[in-house]
């Protein structure tokens, strides 16, 4: 349990972290390419002062400014008029451009995407309709952009680092967290361990006692109750102990190979008299020769279990059905009997300790709600599970359990 929620913990606790790291370098890498846009804008815009405007078509003045940001911005800015359908260079900057075609093309292609400003491939523009003219302003923008793509790259790299760095950090920090509840769980359990140890012996005097008191005065009523409230009691404290001693991960159970088949018929032939007895038919459809990896032991206390459950809980003429396979991936046992269904909201919880949602139902047979919480406890060692299932006017409960090799 205590593993589970650890686990769990730290599952949750990682995935926060992580997208909550993953969303600042995300947001940081959106605004650090936001910036070089404005930045290669800004340079565009001094090209589309008004001042600029007028000094370009009148073509009399120096291009002070655009020298400037040249040498400072190390970004070549192309001046473009469309006019006519016609697309030409400023004349100023025909001594400048070697590669005047390309140029030319590049702004032909920008143009017909009529827009006023964007992106074109590794290319920035601004394009100014000013009378009968467009002007367009653009430049390469393939330095920005690789310092952008670099950026990235230094976030990805810091991301798998940090999310590996994250994940320790919240192991340590769910190993710190989750030890008070482990500290309090173990004591429970402690608890609970202890106080069924000091209740067998005077249960066991009680019981003596009460067999030698009717060897003396003979049968008595009083006398049979004390025994079968003795009786009880030991079963109480016996399930409590193996409860504990299947909740405690420092014990470990001899597994070994055995053959499940002939394990789940030698529990359910002596079953076959107790059915009968209840007017109870007993059906078994079980493979031959499956062999099974854990503690042999156990497997059959499950299996014990879950059929006293279901003579328990059959009606009068009813059916049980049990039945073992074994597929490609799994080995699946069902255990199933006809009899009033269990209402879908208590389906996820009479696997729990003392639960019991309806004292008609579950409090049949001196049960105490234990033996469900035993079962899904060994079937959960084992690495399976365990499922309930209503329809049809059957009750079914589903073990499965992976294949593997001893």
């Amino acid at each position: 349990m205590i593993s589970r929620l650890r686990k769990r913990l730290l599952c949750t606790l990682t995935a926060i972290l992580t997208l909550f790291f993953w969303l600042i370098l995300l947001l940081v890498n959106i605004q650090n390419y936001r910036f070089n846009l404005n930045q290669g804008y800004n340079i565009l815009r001094q090209f589309d002062s008004p001042r600029k405007m007028t000094d370009t078509l009148n073509r009399g003045e120096e291009k002070k400014k655009e020298k400037e940001f040249d040498e400072t911005e190390q970004f070549h800015v192309y001046t473009i008029f469309y006019e006519n359908g016609t697309v030409y260079l400023d004349e100023r900057m025909e001594f400048e451009v070697d590669n005047q075609e390309e140029v030319l093309n590049i702004a032909e292609k920008i143009l017909k995407t009529e827009k006023d400003r964007g992106r074109y491939h590794s290319f920035l523009y601004l394009a100014k309709s000013f009378s009968e003219k467009t002007i367009l302003y653009f430049m390469n923008f393939s330095s920005a952009l690789e310092r952008v793509r670099n950026m990235i790259l230094f976030s990805l790299l810091l991301g798998i680092l940090g999310s590996f760095l994250l994940f320790w950090f919240s192991y340590f920090l769910t190993k710190w967290m989750i030890h008070p509840v482990e500290e309090a769980f173990t004591r429970q359990k402690q608890f609970i361990s202890d106080a069924s140890h000091e209740l067998k012996t005077p249960l066991t005097v009680i019981g003596a006692n009460a067999e030698l008191l009717k060897d003396e005065i003979g049968p008595n009523k009083w006398l049979s109750y004390i025994q079968s409230e003795t009786k009880r009691m030991s079963k109480l404290v016996n399930d409590l102990l193996s409860l504990t001693r299947l909740e405690d991960s420092s014990r470990h159970p001899v597994y070994s190979s055995f053959s499940l088949s002939r394990a789940v018929t030698s529990i359910l032939l002596p079953f076959e008299s107790v059915a009968f007895e209840h007017d109870i038919q007993l059906k078994m459809d079980l493979a031959e020769e499956i062999s099974f990896y854990g503690n042999e032991d156990q497997i059959k206390q499950v299996i014990s279990i879950l059929t006293d459950n279901a003579i328990c809980h059959t009606n009068s003429e009813g059916t049980i059905q049990v039945s073992l396979k074994q597929t490609s991936k799994k080995i699946l046992i069902t255990v199933a009997n006809t009899g009033e269904p269990i209402p879908p909201k208590m389906q996820t919880k009479i696997f729990d300790r003392f639960y019991r949602g309806d004292e008609a139902r579950f409090r049949v047979g001196g049960h105490y709600g234990l033996g469900l919480s035993i079962a899904q406890a060994i079937v959960t060692n084992h690495n399976g599970s365990i499922q309930v299932h209503c329809a049809d006017g059957w009750t079914t409960f589903t073990l499965s359990f992976p294949l593997r090799s001893s």
